[in-house]
């Protein structure tokens, strides 16, 4: 079958917006991926300051996964591995094919 292309969708989601919405609205409408995964960020790239806690941004990722259906994944990574979006995106098997969508 088919290889499936994800797009790994980063942000603070501190909280959702409708930036994050259109933009994986946008990636999975268009073909550029086949499906998303949305990790909120651990640790800013850019130093700002969350105000809510992470248990609480991934819970609000988690709800905007639910837009949508069987296409997103929401992922706790960052917290687990301890880094931000850009250690992620290079740790990325180089065998799966992954769009990365940052709108920091």
């Amino acid at each position: 079958g088919a290889m499936t292309t994800w797009g790994l969708l980063g942000g603070s989601f501190d909280p959702p917006h409708m930036g994050h919405l259109l933009l994986g609205s946008w990636a999975l409408a268009t073909g550029a991926v086949d499906s998303l995964l949305v990790v909120p960020c651990h640790v800013h790239a850019l130093d700002k300051r969350a105000t809510a806690p992470f248990a609480d941004r991934l819970a609000m990722t988690v709800a905007l996964c639910q837009a949508w259906p069987g296409r997103a994944e929401a992922s706790d990574i960052e917290a687990r591995l301890g880094d931000g979006s850009g250690d992620l995106a290079g740790r990325a098997d180089d065998k799966v094919p992954v769009l990365i969508i940052n709108p920091v």
